[in-house]
């Protein structure tokens, strides 16, 4: 029995179809970061192990501390706290009370209460008013920013 011309074409075409869904589906699943809250990373610490996610919390009032490249805080949402250690800059923005969401892994020596960061993203205004400026062209860098809603990014 001959298979006619149209039938292999839809069969071919059919299967490229499914190879290129299946490409995306692989290579989408390879590129989600997931997102939890405080409390909840810490309930999946265990079954996260090394896995890159985003934490998500206030930065604790008091637990900055800055040095060189390397910063250390605490996040909490309020019923959990966990340490977080970033390597890079901050964003400008970063400061105490702060919601913010960091990415990166659990420490591999305090899994569950060490978060290792590389990335800050912080919740902050989507109005900007400009700085405003003297007769001189000088401005006042405290009066620059008007603090709503929306994301910072540095990393």
């Amino acid at each position: 029995m001959a298979i006619s011309k149209r039938t292999k074409t839809v069969g071919l075409l059919t299967i490229i179809l499914g190879c290129i869904l299946a490409m995306v589906y692989v290579g989408i699943q390879g590129n989600v970061i997931y997102y939890y809250e405080v409390s909840e990373a810490v309930a999946k610490a265990q079954s996260q192990g090394q896995e890159r996610f985003r934490l998500a919390g206030a930065v604790v009032s008091g637990s900055i501390d800055a040095k060189g490249s390397i910063t250390n805080f605490k996040v909490t949402d309020g019923n959990k706290t966990v340490s977080v250690t970033h390597r890079g800059d901050p964003p400008e923005l970063f400061k105490d009370g702060i919601p913010v969401v960091v990415e990166g892994r659990w420490n591999k020596n305090n899994i569950g209460k060490n978060f290792d960061s590389d990335r800050i993203m912080i919740k902050h205004g989507n109005e900007y008013t400009p700085p405003k400026v003297n007769q001189d062209g000088n401005s006042n860098p405290h009066d620059s920013k008007k603090v709503d809603s929306g994301v910072d990014v540095a990393s």
